[in-house]
């Protein structure tokens, strides 16, 4: 049933109004009300089952990477893997380097100079290196005025440098090995010569 409206138009029963006077489909308001309310319930429930879904993956993350983060034995054993060795069938196989052989500290000449430093520290030096296997450490004073540690070497003989200012290093932290000064005679009078300086 249509009623007219004080304009002209003419308003169904279920109140929609049509401006040509024609029938609309009768929709009430109650169910406008339940399609927006299921509408709303819907996109509700969307949102909670996106929300889930978030915080379920989100959670995998972590305790993926907190498994991960953890050492397994294969990490804390390191395999070793033995290379391949070939050869070819008439060259002989290649041999490996000898690793070379720490020098005898009993045979190894070495001088200790002071150079600028308290009196008796070349003494006190000297006695290091005896006490560390250096039987023919001797001391001595240098011409000039040093500043620090040296341990100076002459050409084939920094291993054994390498070796002297190691002992020393104990009482000596800021030790320095160089090669032997040619503008300065006495870093030469031995194959490895130590001045104490300043």
């Amino acid at each position: 049933m249509a009623k007219r409206t004080a304009d002209g138009n003419r308003k169904d029963v279920a109140g929609a109004v049509s401006p040509e006077g024609g029938r609309k489909h009768p929709v009430s308001s109650s169910s406008r009300d339940d399609l927006f309310g299921k509408g709303i319930m819907s996109f509700v429930a969307l949102l909670i089952l996106a929300g889930t879904a978030f915080f379920i993956l989100l959670g995998y993350r972590i305790m993926q990477n907190r498994d991960d983060s953890r050492e397994s034995i294969a990490t804390l054993v390191p395999v070793r893997e033995q290379p391949a060795v070939e050869s070819a069938p008439n060259e002989p196989a290649a041999e490996e380097p000898i690793p070379s052989k720490e020098p005898d500290k009993s045979a190894v000449q070495v001088i200790v100079m002071n150079g600028g430093s308290v009196a008796g520290s070349a003494a006190k030096a000297t006695n290091i290196l005896k006490n560390a296997g250096y039987s023919k450490a001797e001391t001595g004073n240098a011409d000039g005025n040093y500043t620090g540690v040296t341990v100076f070497y002459a050409t084939d003989a920094q291993q054994s440098a390498q070796l002297v200012r190691d002992a020393l290093l104990a009482t000596y932290k800021n030790a320095i090995i160089s090669p032997e000064d040619t503008k300065k005679p006495e870093t030469g009078k031995a194959p490895i010569v130590v001045i104490l300086g300043k």
